[in-house]
């Protein structure tokens, strides 16, 4: 299965994932955990987090979750071939 890491380093090319700044913890067969600091650019008026922001890490979750069930290794190395301010950090998790 592929690491973390190497997911991170295949996302990164992408703004969206770099502008939220999400960054993989753990995957594992049906699991992920990913987590981004908050920070007032994802916010709403009166600081909340917006919603496209959430479902866009869900998205994100989901998807490599739903992956790491379907796919072996080197359907991994296709997607990786294509593709200051810190507060808390949040985490969403997917089960398969």
């Amino acid at each position: 299965m592929i690491s973390s890491d190497e997911i991170n380093e295949v996302l990164k090319q992408e703004e969206i994932f770099n502008f939220i700044g999400i960054k993989f913890e753990k995957i594992e067969k049906g699991y992920t955990k990913l987590s981004f600091n908050y920070h007032k650019r994802l916010t709403r008026i009166g600081g909340m987090l917006h919603g496209g922001i959430i479902f866009s890490a869900i998205d994100y979750a989901g998807s490599m979750a739903v992956l790491s069930l379907e796919c072996k290794r080197r359907s991994y190395s296709r997607i990786k071939d294509k593709l200051s301010q810190t507060h808390e950090r949040r985490s969403f998790y997917c089960r398969g």
